[in-house]
């Protein structure tokens, strides 16, 4: 009775997995095409920003900071 129950609670979570492991890599995919379409053009493809025009860069030391503050 023990194991089959231990069996049930497996496969519930295989499935529910299953289920949810394709949505969350759409979520990324999502993610970079909001990039390309609303950030890359002043931050650049590689993020790197311009100093030049003042564009911050999002890949920089300081930047990793700022996000671990959050």
């Amino acid at each position: 009775m023990r194991t089959t129950k231990l069996l049930m609670l497996v496969m519930t979570i295989a499935v529910a997995l299953f289920i949810l492991i394709p949505k969350l890599s759409w979520a990324a995919d999502d993610g970079a095409t909001i990039y390309k379409a609303k950030c890359a053009a002043c931050h650049g493809a590689d993020a790197t920003g311009k100093p030049a025009a003042k564009i911050p860069s999002l890949v920089s030391d300081e930047a990793k900071k700022v996000r671990t503050m959050i």
